[in-house]
């Protein structure tokens, strides 16, 4: 499991090869945090009136800094709607659920961590007519543990099946970013 760079002590002002070594590994974490941009390529069917965990199952980027052993918080064969965390500490969220064309009902977001949904993070609409519906998933920031994961669910009243939107850049998508310890 990889844990964060440690910011070394400099004993009276020098800096030893022990401390240059961490130093540097605190820089390049700094300057490349994990991160990831998830997308939907492949429509994924909605029962109405049930919230379901987007599946994302392209990876824009999933990047973790060099030299951590880490494998990246997303997989696109199992578990595609996670984002599961490798680094303990704070991570800002965005993203965004697309809707297929249909003029019934709501269409809405919010974020689940660890399956369970997050008070006050929900955002939604009327559909609308003759254009695919997408609603902004509202920003969120969440302190997670190793092993936690995160998930934008979507919610849809059509009174039927609907599916997701992925034509062009009608496409639901996750981001995360490591923001702090």
């Amino acid at each position: 499991m990889p844990a964060l760079p440690v910011i070394p002590t400099f004993v009276d002002g020098v800096l030893s090869s022990t401390t240059d070594n961490q130093l540097a590994a605190a820089v390049a974490f700094l300057f490349t945090p994990p991160r990831a941009r998830l997308v939907q390529t492949v429509a994924q069917s909605l029962t109405t009136s049930v919230w379901a965990a987007a599946t994302f199952d392209a990876e824009v980027f999933d990047l973790f800094p060099a030299g951590y052993g880490a494998t990246g918080g997303h997989s696109t064969s199992s578990n595609t709607s996670r984002y599961t965390c490798e680094f303990p500490g704070t991570y800002l969220l965005s993203g965004n659920g697309s809707f297929a064309n249909n003029a019934t009902g709501i269409r809405a977001t919010r974020w689940a961590v660890n399956g369970t949904a997050v008070n006050a993070t929900a955002s939604g609409t009327t559909a609308l007519t003759g254009n695919p519906t997408s609603v902004g998933a509202a920003g969120f920031s969440v302190v997670l543990a190793v092993g936690d994961y995160v998930e934008l669910q979507l919610f849809q009243s059509s009174g039927g099946a609907l599916n997701t939107s992925v034509s062009g850049a009608d496409e639901s998508s996750m981001s995360v970013l490591f923001v702090g310890a």
